[in-house]
């Protein structure tokens, strides 16, 4: 996560650009956490038809790295703010 310390560093740097107080500044920037589940196998399978007539999840049939990460939940933090502000 983004630090505290950094959040405020921000907000202090675009309250000052912009000769703002601090209450105000939060309104121009944007902090926090997204997530992405490209493939959660509980709630939407791809089954795989293989040959001898089987199905089998599209995690379990790949060999392919790739298909085995999508399957993970991804989470990314993010700090935006006035592009013309520098810190």
């Amino acid at each position: 996560p983004i630090s505290k310390s950094m959040v405020e560093k921000v907000k202090r740097a675009v309250g000052k650009s912009r000769q703002l107080l601090q209450r105000e500044a939060r309104y121009l920037f944007s902090h926090g956490t997204v997530t992405n589940e490209a493939y959660v196998a509980e709630r939407q399978g791809i089954a795989i038809k293989m040959k001898d007539g089987r199905l089998l999840d599209i995690a379990q049939a790949s060999d392919l790295p790739s298909i085995k990460a999508i399957s993970k939940i991804v989470k990314k933090n993010y700090l935006c703010w006035p592009k013309n502000v520098s810190l």
